[in-house]
């Protein structure tokens, strides 16, 4: 397990070799030099460097039994952990409830909401109606959950016997299915559409607002996921996984109009497909890396911070919770795109008592902090 941190420079200890560096705690110790300022590439091994940074910041030697490390902010990261040891088939939507204390995510593909207690160290399924696969998920100010599913939109209430289905908006213009979603700080509820056989431009981006009514916003997606906002609701972060590209849009808080569509990343093939994402206190996006085995961490103006590394590959979301929002929590999945449903059928839920869990709940302490997300006003 390796933690990408902020960056230094590294020299040897002769004082040759000076490069900027993103320091990785791991085992041996490794360093990360970019190939471009906004790519990450070409891990080495680096345990016989000197990390410097510039002053008022101390040196650090790596050694291999490198747990921890201060970042340049003083704030600690600590190791990453399993949360919840089982196989999902695609973890997804991890949600913060405040007045809960508790984290609820779904299995996509085999539909299920989990209600993670971490004062209890519990994993529970919620006793829900459920359509075949589900793809997102929001709270309800009003109690229970809308959910984003294969036939489109639903409400569920506050004990769970019922669900009222809104749809897919796209039904009778294009064969899409709807895929995740955020609400906004007036509890708007953004998601998106995309194509199911992940070739053709034919999603949009929709809102879904309190009087139950959708408003397509934008078109043309392959694959949407995200969205995710900034803490005052003015800008909004949307992935094309099908054309591995971030944008950003400017957002009106009070219309719920948007502006100003520009790329904000763009991710090569080694570094997977960007999927689900959230905003940090700070305002920098957290993108999780499907297929690339890390959460990124975006500023504002599109450059990378630093980088969060799993042990599995595929890493499909990530959400902020704990009691002070300072619990990074993220989802990863057991299974590649197109399904091999053949292959399923013969898979275990349960997980190794020991080493990486692909499908598993991962959290981390990162030495940042989110921001609590709203519910949807219906």
């Amino acid at each position: 397990m390796a933690a990408a941190l902020s960056w230094w420079l590294a020299t040897d200890h002769v004082g040759h070799a000076l490069v900027p560096v993103c320091l990785l705690a791991s085992r041996p110790a490794r360093i990360i030099m970019p190939s471009t300022i906004n790519h990450l590439s070409s891990v080495v091994d680096f345990s016989n460097f000197t990390i410097v940074s510039e002053t008022p910041f101390k040196s650090l030697s790596l050694s291999a039994g490198f747990k921890r490390i201060v970042r340049n902010t003083g704030k600690e990261m600590q190791d990453l952990q399993c949360a919840v040891r089982i196989n999902a088939l695609c973890g997804e939507g991890p949600l913060w409830s405040p007045d809960e204390g508790v984290l609820y995510w779904i299995d996509c593909l085999r539909p299920a909401i989990y209600r993670f207690d971490p004062a209890r160290d519990s994993n529970e399924a919620l006793e829900i109606e459920l359509p075949d696969q589900v793809f997102g998920l929001a709270r309800r100010r009003k109690g229970g959950f809308l959910l984003v599913g294969s036939d489109g939109l639903s409400l569920v209430g506050p004990t769970g016997n019922e669900r009222l289905r809104l749809g897919n908006p796209d039904l009778g213009v294009a064969d899409t299915l709807a895929n995740d979603g955020e609400c906004d700080p007036q509890g708007r509820f953004w998601f998106g559409t995309g194509d199911p056989e992940e070739r053709d431009p034919i999603g949009s981006l929709y809102r879904l607002d309190a009087d139950l009514q959708f408003h397509r916003v934008d078109t043309e997606f392959v694959v949407t996921n995200g969205p995710a906002f900034s803490r005052d609701g003015m800008r909004m972060y949307l992935a094309d996984s099908g054309r591995s590209r971030i944008y950003c849009y400017e957002l009106d808080p009070i219309s719920g109009q948007v502006s100003d569509r520009r790329d904000f990343a763009f991710l090569s093939e080694s570094q997977g497909l960007p999927d689900g994402m959230t905003v940090d206190i700070e305002g920098c996006l957290l993108s999780a890396h499907f297929g690339g085995s890390r959460v990124t961490r975006y500023r504002p103006d599109g450059t990378i911070d630093g980088t969060i590394e799993l042990p599995v590959p595929i890493v499909t979301s990530c959400a902020f919770g704990g009691s002070n929002l300072a619990i990074l929590y993220i989802t990863t999945g057991s299974v590649e795109f197109p399904v091999d449903w053949e292959a399923v059928r013969s898979m275990r839920q349960t997980a190794p008592l020991s080493g990486p869990v692909p499908g598993g709940l991962y959290r981390i302490d990162a030495g940042l902090k989110g921001f609590p997300i709203p519910a949807f006003a219906a």
